[in-house]
C-alpha cells in the first residue's frame, strides 16, 4: 500500500473477528530493482499549448519509464491474510498497487482501491487511475463499484465530480456508501444577475447481505 499510514490507510488491519490480520507483503517474485539506465546530460525540453489544464503539482512524480519501473517495484505489494492464533497465512486476491483495504464490519467483504495504468507523469500517485472494488473473503472481485480515470481525479477543482467518499456502514454487517457530487448552474444566481455553479451532493446506500 501506498505509505504507511497514509490518510489513515495503514498498511495491516485487523479484521472484525480480532483473529485475522490483513497485511501487506512484499510479492515473493518481486525479482531484482529495476536498474535506471544512463540519464543523459541534455537539457530536457518540454513545450505546451495554448490550454489551460489544472493540475496539482508534486516534487515527487514520475518523469520517465524508468521511474515507472521503479514505482511499481517499491510499491506493488500482495495481501496476507494471517491468523493470529495458529500462525497459519494465505494470500489474499492479487499483487497490485493498494490505495486501501478496508474490510466490512462482518468481515466477510473488503473495500478495495487499488492504482491502475498507464500512470500519468507530472501528477502525484494520489491522482493516477484508481479502480474501487468490493472483494470476498477470498480476495475475489465481487462487484466493481467505480473506475476513475486520471483526469477524472485531477479535475482542477475543490471537489471531484462523480461517486466519492465509498466506506462501509459501522452500524450494519456489510453496506457499503458514497456520495456524488455534481454541478448544477442553475441553482444560483449573484446580485448582478450572474449565474454561478453550486455544488449539490446526493447519496447512495447499498447493502450486498
Amino acid at each position: 500500500m501506498i505509505g504507511d499510514g497514509w490518510q489513515d490507510y495503514p498498511a495491516f488491519r485487523w479484521m472484525p473477528d480480532s483473529r485475522s490480520i490483513i497485511y501487506l507483503a512484499v510479492p515473493s517474485d518481486r525479482g531484482p530493482r529495476p536498474v535506471r539506465e544512463q540519464e543523459s546530460n541534455d537539457a530536457i525540453i518540454e513545450s505546451t499549448d495554448t490550454s489551460v489544464s489544472k493540475v496539482t503539482y508534486s516534487e515527487n512524480q514520475l518523469n520517465n519509464v524508468q521511474d515507472e519501473k521503479l514505482f511499481d517495484y517499491y510499491v506493488t505489494s500482495q495481501p496476507i491474510m494471517v491468523d493470529v492464533e495458529t500462525g497459519r497465512t494465505e494470500p489474499f486476491g492479487r499483487a497490485a498497487v493498494y490505495f486501501n483495504l478496508n474490510p466490512s464490519p462482518s468481515g466477510a467483504y473488503v473495500l478495495s482501491v487499488r492504482l491502475l495504468k498507464p500512470y500519468p507523469h507530472r501528477m502525484a500517485f494520489y491522482e493516477f487511475p484508481q479502480i474501487v472494488e468490493i472483494l470476498d473473503r477470498r480476495g475475489a472481485t465481487m462487484r466493481t463499484l467505480v473506475h476513475f480515470a486520471a483526469e477524472q481525479i485531477a479535475s482542477g477543482v475543490n471537489v471531484r465530480p462523480g461517486p466519492r467518499g465509498m466506506s462501509w456502514r459501522p452500524d450494519r454487517p456489510a453496506t457499503w456508501y458514497m456520495a456524488g457530487f455534481c454541478f448544477n448552474r442553475s441553482l444560483s444566481r449573484s446580485p448582478n444577475g450572474a449565474r454561478s455553479s453550486v455544488r449539490s451532493a446526493t447519496h447512495r446506500i447499498v447493502s450486498i447481505n
